[in-house]
């Protein structure tokens, strides 16, 4: 195979830091901890646009930043001291199409916005301190989740969010200078005096995979899909139901790699419910009971980079942390990674740039948020098989593939999320990458079960 000529320096750099791999061994070590009084939800993004991921929290009166360096060492800055009231959710996205990320903070009574003026400086102002589409009458009025699309293909993202006291989602529309309307609700689950199945979750994600994001919202007892209808509106549906449960968090994967997304989830106290979905849109579904009284959070990543995207879950009365590896699209047994240590929540976010997933928990009983570095042994293979090229790039990517064999890719942000992705048997491999914002993704290929992992950078030049 021809390598493509000259090599550049950023290039080498990328494929000696990078290099082809596949799985040997994983685990996961404790590498640090951050104190935080109550830090009731956390987000990660690379804030400063230095390469390297941040922690965005908020706690129960206070917004912070703590500014990554790849090596598990964070410089604090608050980024709002005085907010109305209880802070209960925290979002990050570029408001404005500067290249900055703004920080949305949601809470009881009130949703505010942080605008990025760079050196790690904001200014933060109220979007909303009295939440108008709220019915006066319930006394507990709490933005319990956060995310962003762009629903009327207007080019800027809006802001979406879930009313855990009404139970709707609603979509604040972005008009541009930091300014949103009030907002619209587009689902609500009915009559809060009547109905106890509370809002939990929102997940941003293109369902159906027509190049529109879509709105999947998790409930005490069922799931519900809004469908982007590519012309400003929704329609909402009913995709999972689950009477008498107590579904607190759930995640959004392909986890059999049959091109179709499926949901795990935790039902509380003590059931892992797993929903395989059909070219149909019926599903196949999987319970598995789990070891602890108090099952409350979940999330996926590829922790030992074979393509699967396996599941950690956490409780939050005995501070425990279960592992679940996934082999060939099945859950093997769970086993106990960590316990007695206040988890509550965790997450997924490669903290250190390696293009490993490492593991976060957010505790409330023990006010820390820990992290633990994924120590994955990883098989160096040859590495003349792929070659991605350019690592740093503005306009698109090539991928050369020698193996003879078809390859399926994904881009993916920091926080996981899948941005792009396909497949090819091509010995040269073009992505177009003009929809995607100027940031650092991680770049994955599967190819005769082997994983090869890159960094890249899309750059605004």
């Amino acid at each position: 195979m021809k390598l493509p000529m000259p090599l550049s320096k950023n290039y080498l750099q990328i494929l000696l830091l990078f290099p082809i791999i596949c799985y040997s061994q994983f685990e996961f070590e404790e590498s640090g901890s951050i104190s935080l009084e109550r830090p009731n939800d956390m987000y990660f993004d690379d804030v400063d646009s230095d390469g390297h991921l941040d922690i965005v929290t908020v706690g129960s009166d206070v917004t912070t930043v703590f500014y990554g360096n790849g090596n598990s060492v964070y410089n604090e800055v608050v980024i709002d001291s005085e907010m109305h009231d209880f802070g209960s959710s925290v979002y990050a996205f570029d408001s404005d199409n500067d290249g900055d990320l703004e920080i949305i903070v949601g809470g009881s009574l009130f949703i505010s916005i942080s605008t990025n003026l760079g050196d790690r400086k904001f200014e933060t102002v109220d979007l909303i301190t009295e939440l108008p589409f709220y019915p006066q009458e319930v006394a507990i009025k709490s933005v319990i989740t956060l995310g962003s699309l762009d629903f009327n293909n207007d080019g800027l993202l809006d802001l979406v969010g879930g009313n855990q006291a009404d139970y709707d989602i609603f979509i604040m529309e972005n008009l541009g200078n930091g300014q949103f309307t009030n907002g619209e609700i587009i689902y609500t689950n009915g009559d809060s005096d009547q109905n106890n199945n509370m809002l939990n979750q929102i997940k941003i994600i293109d369902f159906n995979e027509d190049g529109y994001d879509d709105i999947v919202t998790l409930f005490d007892e069922h799931v519900t899909l809004s469908l982007n209808d590519q012309a400003g509106g929704f329609s909402s549906e009913e995709l999972i139901s689950e009477p008498e449960a107590n579904l607190y968090s759930f995640t959004i994967q392909d986890f059999n790699n049959d091109d179709i997304i499926d949901l795990a989830m935790v039902d509380f106290p003590d059931q892992l419910l797993i929903y395989y979905f059909n070219p149909n849109g019926t599903y196949n579904k999987e319970v598995t009971k789990v070891s602890t009284n108090s099952l409350i959070s979940i999330s996926s990543a590829d922790v030992d980079l074979d393509g699967d995207y396996d599941l950690a879950f956490s409780t939050f009365i005995d501070g425990k942390v279960f592992f679940s590896l996934n082999e060939n699209g099945r859950f093997q047994s769970h086993t106990l990674l960590k316990e007695n240590f206040g988890a509550s929540y965790v997450d997924f976010a490669d903290l250190n740039g390696d293009g490993k997933a490492d593991l976060v928990s957010r505790g409330l009983a023990n006010d820390k948020i820990i992290w633990f570095e994924n120590q994955t042994v990883l098989n160096i293979e040859d590495p003349n098989k792929v070659v991605v090229y350019p690592t740093i790039f503005s306009k698109g990517l090539t991928i050369e593939n020698s193996t003879r064999n078809k390859i399926k890719y994904s881009i993916a942000d920091f926080n996981g999320k899948i941005v792009l992705k396909g497949s090819s048997t091509s010995d040269q491999i073009q992505i177009p990458t003009d929809n995607l914002s100027s940031q650092s993704y991680i770049l994955k290929i599967l190819t005769d079960s082997k994983v090869f992992v890159r960094k890249i950078l899309k750059s605004n030049e």
